[in-house]
């Protein structure tokens, strides 16, 4: 990330709005998406860093909700 500093600022403050079956509240308890969150907010883990942590938890939720489904 070229502007890690921008990135942060404009998060800050701000909520994650999703709209679907799996809800940020799925994400925060599966996925750890709100702790993770926070730690890059409060400066002890870089953004890069927080999105290479939260990406593949948050497509495993994914691969989960679509796999029971029946997609693959």
């Amino acid at each position: 990330m070229a502007n890690a500093d921008a990135f942060l600022k404009a998060i800050e403050g701000s909520t994650i709005n999703l709209v679907g079956a799996v809800t940020e509240a799925v994400l925060d308890r599966e996925a750890d998406l709100s702790r993770t969150l926070d730690r890059m907010r409060f400066g002890t883990l870089p953004a890069k860093d927080a999105l290479e942590i939260l990406q593949p938890r948050i497509q495993s939720v994914l691969d989960a909700w679509w796999a029971k489904q029946g997609v693959k």
